[in-house]
């Protein structure tokens, strides 16, 4: 937002205007895809098998013996309605949709007079997943119980402030001979994407656009370059201070991995300040085993909020940054792997 608007979300501009490309080895090319080069096409978020270790062997989305958590909830679904551990959800309207995941506003519906529900007229969200492997099954499992954990941890006036999705319930079900659904019903974030504010365009038209076009603005609507120093200093604090007891509380449960633009929403008021919020957790790992599965998890994120160390690994492989003389960089990425990307993400804002 500030008055000189220097960082900006796609490519990576050189001295002579051309876009600077990615040098990727070319045994990495096969799991990159579009991810090659940084030009306008560059994706928002990507996930880049590790080469240097084969990802672990779990069993079948349909192996009978492969346990379900103890906390799913019951599960029962019709065409509008879905039923969570005997909470009843209503789906007003799809709100958006991935490669195997669809999320609806939806609206909770008493079915008794003791029974505890959400306030009736307040918006949430119902997220649906069919993931298409037990890879993909455990992260989604895993992204429900993160949020569950975290609207526990979370203090009562930040819960209060809607910065995360606060969790209501989640369920898996599933046929003899298809794969899982899993579905997490949680608070809806009001606001629009932090990209779109900034820039004034959507992600899908920010793939396409031009680096000249884009730093020479603002564009209609969009927040690039319309601040001076003061103005852009407080949007920038109010971005830190809000979310400092967001990520406090999330280090002890889980890493994000997707600190980026486009996982923030904002809502701004007449009075020109800023409320901001994180959500999308669907890439997410525990912090407590992160330490010895970043050995085999894949490298994952939007590329633009990377840090030192997930770049050095693309190229180089583990054995080399485990090698490296200067231990930070992988202490970074190890521990610190948010915090480098929400730094990234503030300077963004600043800027």
């Amino acid at each position: 937002v500030g008055f000189c608007g220097m960082l900006a979300a796609g490519s990576v501009p050189q001295d002579n205007g051309m876009t600077a490309a990615a040098i990727v080895p070319r045994s990495l090319s096969g799991n990159i895809g579009r991810c090659t080069s940084f030009g306008s096409s560059f994706p928002r978020t990507v996930s880049i098998q590790s080469v240097h270790s084969a990802p672990p062997q779990l069993p079948s989305a349909c192996d009978p013996n492969r346990a379900m958590h103890s906390t799913f909830a019951r599960v029962v679904q019709t065409e509008k309605t879905v039923v969570l551990n005997n909470r009843t959800f209503q789906r007003l309207q799809k709100l958006g949709h991935g490669s195997f995941a669809t999320v609806w506003e939806a609206q909770e519906v008493p079915t008794g007079r003791s029974q505890t529900v959400w306030p009736r007229r307040a918006a949430l969200a119902l997220k649906v997943s069919m993931p298409a492997n037990p890879q993909m099954f455990d992260a989604c499992v895993l992204e429900a119980e993160i949020l569950q954990q975290l609207s526990a941890s979370l203090p009562e006036k930040v819960v209060a402030a809607r910065r995360v999705p606060e969790y209501i319930a989640h369920g898996v079900t599933r046929a003899m001979d298809s794969a899982p659904t899993v579905f997490i019903a949680m608070s809806k974030l009001d606001g629009i994407p932090l990209d779109q504010w900034l820039y004034g365009v959507n992600e899908n038209v920010l793939k396409t656009m031009s680096m000249a076009k884009l730093l020479d603005g603002p564009l209609p609507g969009g927040q690039l370059a319309t601040r001076d120093l003061e103005g852009a200093c407080a949007t920038a604090a109010a971005l830190l201070s809000q979310m400092a007891p967001v990520f406090a509380a999330l280090g002890s449960i889980a890493f994000h991995r997707d600190v980026s633009a486009h996982n923030f929403l904002v809502k701004a008021d007449t009075a020109g300040s800023e409320e901001f919020s994180l959500l999308d957790f669907g890439l997410a790992v525990r912090s407590s085993s992160w330490r010895s599965e970043h050995r085999r998890k894949d490298i994952a994120g939007d590329p633009r909020y990377f840090t030192p160390a997930a770049w050095m690994l693309i190229v180089h492989g583990l054995d080399f940054m485990e090698a490296f003389p200067d231990t930070n960089l992988m202490r970074q990425y190890i521990q610190r792997v948010d915090e480098f990307s929400f730094g990234v993400l503030t300077l963004e804002v600043f800027f």
